[in-house]
């Protein structure tokens, strides 16, 4: 039983704003690896392989960024929609490794790096099934962020387990939401012909970004690397209420809490009474958006002020009037903005980053 991936012509379109701003930037470091976007899903109970490749198939063809070929010709980038018919499921089977879960994270962190084609025009997406039992898999996603976003991935995860899951039940699976890549494009060119545009363009260019050097946690640059240098910690649930009830929050308003404790610490680490931290965004506002995979994702500045005496909940009273003022803005491009204060090539960064991810990843695959 093989993905079902029926041939169709390829429909050429634009490039979206967000994807041509990836597009300059990797032509800047051809062989930079920073815009590999991974992530697995570990999988506990059995896998049936056949059937996950089917289901993979059928996302495949219903999710139509995933199909992009990027093409260059007569000096314009478009992107090609293709039929996707010459994919097939990589199956790694590490079961009889005396630790199958560290053989699995060796593929993976392998595999990672292995360049994609994008001038080329070659597939930009990898899947992969791993058995390390016969009760555990992990399905491995990669895919260049040109094609798909955070969010994306978190709408393709939770498309293949429903699929899956019907599959496996043998009941009809239920329709997708997702559109078509065109309408993104249609969107994408209608903000940017609108006033709303012009407004938004005239509320960044008034912000006083340029006042202060951006602040560099260590104290000094370092050069760019494909895989970061990680340190994890984890806060359990009495932690995080803990920190919520200081600011005076609900358990739901942790997300404030971090940019307001983040911002507070910066500001001290610098000696400041206000710091710029940059802040991930959907860039997501309407229906189609928000239920079509795609390249949306943006990174705007938020300016977080910290000034002397300020409580935690005075900071946390500030940052979530500047978010909510910031996501009515969020679609006006960070390319855009670093065009407007002259930063060649958008190669800057306002400050640290405070990404803070809030999908939900708790799939079923069939139970």
């Amino acid at each position: 039983m093989g993905p079902q991936v029926t041939d169709a012509p390829s429909t050429s379109l634009p490039l979206l704003a967000a994807q041509l701003g990836v597009w300059v930037a990797q032509q800047l470091e051809p062989e930079s690896l920073v815009f590999h976007v991974s992530q697995f899903a570990d999988i506990a109970g059995p896998v049936d392989a056949d059937v996950f490749e089917c289901a993979l198939g059928r996302v495949l063809v219903e999710a139509e960024a995933l199909r992009v070929r990027i093409v260059e010709r007569g000096g314009e980038v478009r992107q090609e929609l293709v039929s996707g018919s010459d994919w097939s499921l990589t199956r790694v089977d590490v079961s009889g490794l005396a630790d199958p879960e560290g053989g699995a994270r060796a593929w993976m962190r392998e595999e990672m790096r292995r360049p994609f084609d994008l001038a080329g025009g070659g597939r930009l997406f990898t899947w992969a099934l791993l058995k390390l039992s016969e009760e555990r898999f992990f399905w491995y996603q990669r895919c260049h962020h040109i094609v798909l976003d955070g969010y994306s991935c978190s709408l393709v995860a939770r498309r293949v387990a429903e699929v899956y899951t019907a599959l496996v039940r043998g009941v009809p699976c239920p329709e997708t939401s997702f559109r078509s890549l065109g309408r993104l494009v249609e969107q994408d060119r209608d903000y940017r012909d609108s006033p709303q545009h012009e407004r938004d363009r005239d509320h960044w260019s008034a912000r006083p970004l340029t006042e202060v050097e951006p602040l560099l946690l260590s104290g000094r640059s370092a050069p760019a690397a494909d895989l970061p240098l990680q340190q994890s910690a984890y806060l359990d649930k009495e932690s995080v209420n803990a920190v919520c009830a200081a600011a005076g929050l609900g358990p739901a308003g942790w997300t404030g809490a971090v940019l307001a404790l983040s911002g507070a610490y910066f500001a001290r680490l610098a000696g400041r009474d206000t710091v710029t931290v940059e802040l991930p965004v959907t860039s997501r506002v309407t229906a189609v958006h928000r239920s079509t995979p795609g390249m949306l994702s943006n990174i705007l500045p938020l300016s977080v002020p910290v000034p002397s005496g300020a409580t935690i909940t005075d900071v946390l009273t500030d940052v979530s009037a500047s978010v909510r003022h910031l996501l009515l803005r969020q679609r006006y491009r960070q390319e855009d903005l670093h065009a407007g204060l002259g930063h060649a090539g958008g190669q800057y960064a306002f400050g640290p980053m405070v990404n803070i991810l809030s999908f939900d990843h708790r799939l079923d695959f069939a139970g």
